[in-house]
């Protein structure tokens, strides 16, 4: 019974914590946001008519990561590419 009401005060924290974490930011994860997103669509796999293929680029202050994903679960390609200099 204890650990029951130990479970619904630990939920009920959790509620009322959570939307202030959001708020500050905390939420949205330890990773820095992207400069700029861009997505290409490739050309659809006749096999496949339901994957959507497509390529993705990152763009970060030093770097770049590009995802290429050809609609299974998984991405096909990761690659992190140095930005030039200057």
């Amino acid at each position: 019974m204890k650990r029951a009401i130990g479970l619904i005060v630990l939920g009920v924290a959790l509620t009322v914590l959570a939307p202030r974490a959001d708020a500050a930011g905390l939420a949205s994860g330890p990773f820095d946001k992207p400069l700029k997103i861009v997505r290409v669509p490739l050309a659809h796999d006749a096999d496949n008519p339901k994957n959507r293929p497509k390529v993705s680029c990152f763009y970060f202050p030093h770097y770049m990561v590009k995802e290429v994903d050809l609609g299974e679960e998984g991405a096909d390609q990761l690659s992190i590419i140095p930005a030039p200099a200057g």
